[in-house]
């Protein structure tokens, strides 16, 4: 059966799957037969007419940290008013989240029940909810990266050889994968953790020490220096979607869209770009998102773009996040990676673990390394600073070891010519 399937053409291939009885059965099928997965996404705006795929508690099990804290406690640190010490408690249930009582594992739930002291009633409707706008979030950033890599990262001639008729199956499929269930999980995480810092990073009435949450919350996923940069890498590419956004609705006409006395608009673009997209990620986030990915005469009907940056604008006026309660975006969020890994770089000199090799090193990369204590530091601050810049490109790591190989990203390697003794900048000798 599996070799007539691979011979079906894309209209073929969403034939068959527009026969399948639902959008569960259909994700399922996909499962098995992954070459289907881009097919399903690419035509996914009709084939959700079925229905809905039926989430489970059981879904959200590997983000159920994430997922039990902002059902309790988005409404929380959503209002401006919140008082310093409800942040401050919130951010340590989060920080506290292994030692919290509960009464049995989140695919066991049942009414009267509590979980992490919370009421069962009171999450899952919540959980469920928000686990859909993140997945909804994930297509579209999901096939936004592959689209734009496989055109990007040799990924015409990878694709062309792939193509040719092999032996081997997985290798003739490589390029017709939809995201595996690691790349999903490693993708929907992050994005879970992205909103957790969002609403961390905000400022309500009597903002706490940004240390806190720098120092605690991510060292949390310090556990795992890949798994912090993956949020990292999700933070980057909504920034990029809603920059270009911006810059399409604003910034392409701008000498008749701005009036003559923005400075605001017209002297400060990069400033400007920062401070929408810190507002999107606040108020936009989840629900929203999506939009950004959209093309413009799509977006958001009946509100257009434009209309929708000039709301998200507003939000910087005091009179508008007093009059809604809502908190202030801040623009730190964009940042909080770099300063959190300066402050480490900085005070312990060297990242206290060896960062695992891998495929992030774009072709004829030219590394620097600093070998201490039997670890390499080859990742530097400049890497999550300025990544237009680097030899690296720290963002692939939300992607399989195979998929970075198909777009030429390649292993760290050293010789002595690029191991370094030098200290990091900033730090005493």
């Amino acid at each position: 059966m599996a070799h007539r399937l691979r011979g079906l053409d894309m209209e073929g291939k969403y034939m068959l799957l527009s026969y399948l009885p639902d959008v569960d059965a259909i994700e399922k099928f996909c499962i098995v037969f992954p070459q289907f997965r881009r097919v399903y996404y690419v035509y996914i705006d009709r084939l959700k007419d079925r229905g809905i795929p039926h989430e489970t508690l059981s879904d959200i099990k590997p983000y159920v940290r994430e997922s039990v804290w902002i059902a309790h406690h988005r409404g929380i640190l959503n209002r401006w008013s919140t008082t310093k010490k409800d942040v401050q408690d919130s951010i340590d249930q989060y920080i506290a989240y292994e030692e919290l009582p509960k009464e049995v594992e989140i695919s066991q739930w049942r009414p009267g029940e509590s979980c992490y002291d919370l009421p069962v009633s009171a999450l899952q409707d919540k959980m469920l909810a928000n686990h859909k706008y993140i997945l909804a979030i994930y297509r579209h950033l999901a096939k936004y990266e592959l689209d734009k890599r496989d055109a990007m990262e040799n990924g015409g001639a990878v694709r062309r050889r792939l193509a040719t008729p092999s032996r081997h199956l997985s290798k003739n499929l490589l390029s017709n994968f939809w995201p595996t269930p690691e790349e999903e999980e490693n993708i929907v995480r992050a994005l879970y953790r992205l909103w957790v810092l969002v609403l961390m990073t905000c400022e309500h009435r009597r903002p706490l020490d940004r240390k806190l949450y720098l120092g605690c919350v991510m060292n949390i996923w310090c556990g795992s220096f890949w798994e912090n940069m993956q949020v990292w890498a999700v933070q980057k590419i909504l920034y990029e979607m809603i920059a270009a956004g911006v810059g399409e609705a604003v910034y392409k006409d701008k000498e008749n869209k701005i009036p003559k006395d923005d400075l605001d608009l017209g002297a400060l673009e990069a400033d400007f770009m920062s401070d929408i997209a810190s507002s999107a990620l606040l108020h936009d986030f989840p629900t929203l998102i999506p939009r950004w990915f959209q093309k413009p005469e799509s977006f958001g009907c009946p509100q257009k773009r434009d209309e929708h940056v000039r709301d998200l604008r507003k939000f910087f006026n005091e009179e508008t996040f007093l009059e809604l309660d809502v908190p202030l975006p801040n623009t730190c969020i964009l940042d909080s990676h770099y300063e959190f890994y300066s402050a480490r770089l900085v005070s312990e000199r060297y990242i206290g673990q060896a960062i695992p090799f891998q495929r992030v090193c774009r072709r004829g990369a030219i590394l620097q390394a600093m070998p201490h204590r039997g670890n390499i530091l080859w990742v530097q601050l400049n890497d999550i600073k300025n990544p237009a810049e680097s030899s690296l490109d720290l963002s692939v790591c939300l992607w399989d070891n195979w998929r970075c190989k198909t777009w030429g990203f390649k292993n760290p390697s050293f010789t002595r010519a690029n191991m370094s003794l030098q200290l990091i900048p900033g730090s005493i000798a």
